[in-house]
């Protein structure tokens, strides 16, 4: 397995730094675009256009629109919905009309959150699998 791991203790600390961070800020500003949905007015049209749709009637039965938390978590399953709107339309879930209709703009912002937690996600993963961290003795000494 060491074959394979990518060695940064010839890097600049500085880059160090910025290789792990960099994921986390793309992860978080994923999750900041999907709590900007949530919060504004877009949530009230994605509701509007997915009113046929029975994916958003289960959502907001647990409580879709109560809180924030509620909120965001039902822009997930939408996001989910309009990424696999075969499978989803398929399954009942997504009504295609509603699909169809979905304004380009919403859908467009909902697949870039979605995207970017996904590249974050996946480069922290790679992190944890690929790079070799050296253990001094000052710090676990």
């Amino acid at each position: 397995m060491s074959a394979f791991m990518i060695d940064l203790s010839d890097w600049p600390p500085d880059f160090k730094i910025v290789a792990l961070l960099i994921p986390f800020v793309v992860m978080f500003a994923g999750m900041a675009i999907h709590v900007h949905i949530a919060a504004s007015r877009h949530y009230e049209v994605m509701c509007v256009a997915l009113q046929r749709s029975q994916c958003l009637y289960e959502e907001l039965r647990k409580g879709g629109s109560v809180t924030l938390k509620f909120r965001c978590m039902t822009v997930s399953a939408m996001t989910d919905a309009l990424i696999w709107p075969t499978l989803s339309i398929r399954m009942g879930a997504l009504d295609p009309e509603d699909y169809r209709a979905f304004p380009a703009y919403l859908k467009k912002r909902m697949k870039t959150a979605l995207y970017c937690m996904v590249i974050g996600m996946c480069w922290i993963a790679f992190i944890v699998l690929f790079v070799k961290f050296k253990r001094t003795e000052a710090a676990f000494g």
